[in-house]
């Protein structure tokens, strides 16, 4: 165990074993959290001079479970602590023993990848993804949409849980209209908690967060040492960003129906989104979606979700902040850039306001560091402009 800045320690198991290790031997020590990303991630690359961890000691079931854990102090229930599997090992060597150990792995979740099942239920949606998270991924807690607790027969058809999680949350609607779920387990303190919420629902979360670009810095807001912003407009544009047409068969009626979904109907984050309102309306045509079934007869679901994603992703934004052990996934935050004070009535900055978390990667080495990558669809601004405002914005 070794001692970072602002009292944070650090603990690093292989196994049963811990392993006495300082700051200094440490080449990258990551751990990522995605909420597109059905699992943690780590990666460690540690200095091995003696080459014990990289040629001497077998890698088995003992070396392949490795357990980080955060803490603030030396008492366990103010840690973060994550228990990983380990997937790849690249050991580097010159001529002699001395190398360096490198791994990446995911969180050790059982029942995930393996085996395949070929069943069905009767029930609530809601209900048996609780199932499988409780009883089969052994997730301690989870945050499932009240939004699916609906009867519906679901089948999985000899797949494994992974697939069919993946196909659902890619094609699952709501009760009133919910759509791009995202699937993902997080880790918050001691935690594995199974998340299945839409997008809506986790835009409308209060925000957790609040972050400034400079100047002062109080207790509750945390600075912002550098950012990154990406703006994807003239990438989704050329496939059509105000709206979007797709078609499928409908056996019931033995016709084609052709429908479009308008990116003003859908919930935003910003004052407008990142698509142009002389744009034209055409777009590539959604084709590829498949036959048509009870679960999915009219495919709302599987449009809306692509679509939502696309819309969300339209700006997204890097940022690096001190170590947050307590930011995951999914979170609301808040920016604030000292520049966007109103100036004769026009915000100075367009991007100030809310953002969702959707990627977090702790850093850990001399010091603890925090890098988020944040999206949205769209700025903030008063001045004019002829980008397409959203008319469901959130405030709060």
């Amino acid at each position: 165990m070794f001692t970072l800045q602002d009292n944070y320690r650090i603990k690093l198991m292989f196994g049963q074993t811990e392993i006495p290790i300082t700051p200094q031997h440490i080449d990258e020590l990551t751990i990522v959290q995605d909420m597109e990303k059905f699992l943690p991630s780590f990666r460690l690359r540690i200095q091995d001079s003696d080459g014990i961890l990289t040629h001497i000691a077998p890698f088995d079931i003992s070396l392949s479970k490795i357990s980080i854990s955060i803490l603030e102090d030396s008492v366990d229930n103010k840690s973060s602590s994550f228990d990983f599997t380990v997937f790849r090992r690249f050991p580097e060597s010159d001529a002699t023993l001395q190398s360096s150990l490198d791994i990446v792995g995911l969180l050790d979740v059982q029942g995930m990848f393996s085996p395949d099942y070929c069943r069905s239920w009767n029930k609530s949606i809601g209900t048996v993804l609780r199932d499988i998270a409780v009883d089969e991924l052994k997730c301690n807690k989870v945050e499932i949409s009240p939004s699916l607790n609906i009867a519906q027969i679901l089948v999985q058809p000899r797949w494994s849980n992974i697939q069919f999680l993946k196909y659902h949350k890619g094609n699952l609607l709501g009760r009133t209209d919910e759509h791009n779920f995202k699937c993902f387990i997080k880790v918050e303190g001691n935690n594995k908690t199974f998340v299945f919420k839409s997008i809506d629902e986790l835009i409308k979360e209060r925000q957790t967060y609040t972050f400034q670009a400079s100047g002062e810095v109080k207790d509750d807001v945390y600075p912002m040492f550098s950012y990154k912003i990406i703006d994807n407009y003239r990438i989704f544009e050329s496939f059509g960003g105000k709206t979007q047409s797709y078609s499928y068969f409908d056996y019931t009626n033995s016709e084609f129906v052709h429908k479009e979904e308008q990116a003003s109907n859908y919930l935003s984050l910003a004052d407008y989104f990142l698509f142009d309102g002389s744009d034209s309306s055409n777009s590539n045509e959604m084709t590829d979606t498949g036959r048509s079934s009870e679960f999915t007869k009219d495919f709302a679901g599987r449009i809306k979700t692509k679509y939502s994603h696309r819309l969300n992703s339209a700006v997204k934004m890097w940022v690096s902040t001190v170590g947050l052990k307590g930011l995951v996934p999914g979170m609301v935050v808040l920016l604030v850039f000292p520049q966007s004070t109103d100036y004769g009535g026009v915000r100075m900055h367009q991007y100030s306001g809310f953002w969702l978390v959707e990627r977090v990667s702790h850093s850990i080495g001399s010091m603890f560091a925090t890098a988020m990558l944040l999206t949205r669809n769209g700025l903030d601004t008063e001045k004019n402009t002829t980008l397409v405002k959203a008319t469901r914005k959130k405030t709060v």
